[in-house]
């Protein structure tokens, strides 16, 4: 499991990241503006059509908006199958998402977020065991949402791998 997140996370930080960095790249100091609802516009498009484009993405646009692009993978949805009539946090029969969150044109967050509502009893389990694997944060014993994030711009600048662990 981890060496999924990790290649997944090195693909999107090799093709992608460097890309907005060197296009959208920006003084934090700055305060928001018009050019920067624009640049998140931008990059929000950038993602959208890289999860349409690519293969091994499940992409699902209805589920996207400016600040959040949400996918799923066909390796992860063998590892958490949808689970039909039974509607997760997003009203969707899949109960997890990969999320690239781009609150402010500046920085961009990968998370993988797991939904437990109306999970079934076979993919709490799963979630269990990959929680035992990658440190998920659970809030807390009956938990609606587990997140594991990783802030993609901050590792690139830093010259950092990025590895979901």
């Amino acid at each position: 499991m981890a060496t999924f997140l990790s290649e997944w996370s090195d693909k999107f930080r090799k093709v992608i990241v460097p890309y907005l960095v060197d296009e959208f790249s920006q003084d934090s100091s700055e305060l928001r503006s018009p050019e920067e609802v624009i640049r998140q516009q931008k990059i929000a498009e950038i993602l959208r059509t890289w999860t349409v484009k690519t293969d091994a993405v499940i992409d699902n646009v209805d589920k996207c908006n400016r600040t959040c692009t949400r996918f799923a993978t066909k390796t992860m949805s063998e590892i958490l199958p949808d689970v039909p009539n039974a509607p997760s946090g997003w009203n969707t029969d899949n109960h997890y998402f990969y999320e690239i969150v781009n609150r402010n044109g500046k920085d961009i967050i990968i998370q993988l977020s797991l939904s437990s509502s109306n999970a079934s009893a076979e993919f709490l389990s799963v979630a269990n065991r990959i929680n035992e694997n990658v440190s998920m944060k659970q809030a807390k014993k009956d938990w609606q949402w587990w997140k594991k994030k990783k802030n993609l711009f901050q590792q690139v600048r830093s010259g950092q791998h990025l590895h979901l662990h």
